[in-house]
C-alpha cells in the first residue's frame, strides 16, 4: 500500500507541473494546505520556503508573465506541502521499502533499501552539519550572513566539505565493518 502511495505522489510531482490551469493549481494549492491542518503537520522551514520561492517568483517575472510566475510559485509550495504529507505518513524505513519494491527486476532488494535507507538518514546529519559549522564560525567571529558567504565561499564550503567528507567516511567504516 505504501508502495502505491509513493507511486501516486510521485506521478502527481511530476503531473503537476504539466498543469497550466491557474484555477486548478490555486484549488490543489488550497487542498494540500487545508490537508496539512487537518492532520496537523508542522510546517517545518517554512519561513526558507517562503523567501526561495518569493526569489524564484521574482527572477521569473524578468522571463516569464506574472500568471505563469505565480503558478510556479504555487508549484513549489505543492510539493513542499506534499512532501510534508507523506514524510509525517511514512518513516525512512517505510519510504527505502517501497522506493526498493520499485526496483523489482533486481535480485537485491535489501542492499538497495539499506542504500536508500542510509541516503535519507544522512539528510539530518548534513542539517546538523551546517548549524555546527555555522555556530563554530559565529564563535570564531565570522559574521555570518549571505553576504558574506558570497564573498568567502571558501571559509563556508571548505569546512562545510571537510566534515562531510569525514562523516561520510565514518560511515562507510561503519558499514563495511558490518559487511555491508
Amino acid at each position: 500500500m505504501q508502495t502505491i502511495i509513493l507511486i501516486i505522489f510521485l506521478i502527481f510531482s511530476l503531473l503537476i507541473y504539466y498543469i497550466n490551469n491557474i484555477f486548478i493549481i490555486s484549488s490543489l494549492f488550497l487542498i494540500t494546505l487545508l490537508s496539512l491542518i487537518i492532520l496537523k503537520i508542522k510546517l517545518k522551514g517554512f519561513k526558507h520556503l517562503l523567501i526561495l520561492t518569493l526569489i524564484t517568483v521574482i527572477i521569473n517575472l524578468f522571463f516569464l508573465d506574472i500568471n505563469s510566475s505565480i503558478l510556479i510559485g504555487l508549484r513549489l509550495f505543492i510539493i513542499y506541502f506534499l512532501t510534508l504529507i507523506i514524510c509525517n505518513y511514512m518513516s525512512c524505513q517505510d519510504i527505502s521499502n517501497s522506493l526498493s519494491n520499485l526496483f523489482f527486476f533486481t535480485k537485491k532488494k535489501s542492499s538497495i533499501k539499506i542504500i536508500i535507507a542510509i541516503s535519507l538518514s544522512l539528510i539530518p546529519i548534513l542539517i546538523d552539519e551546517v548549524k555546527n559549522i555555522k555556530n563554530t564560525l559565529i564563535s570564531k567571529n565570522f559574521a555570518f550572513s549571505f553576504k558574506n558567504i558570497l564573498k568567502r565561499p571558501n571559509i563556508y564550503l571548505n569546512t562545510y566539505l571537510n566534515n562531510i567528507f569525514i562523516r561520510i567516511k565514518e560511515l562507510e567504516k561503519t558499514l563495511t565493518s558490518r559487511n555491508y
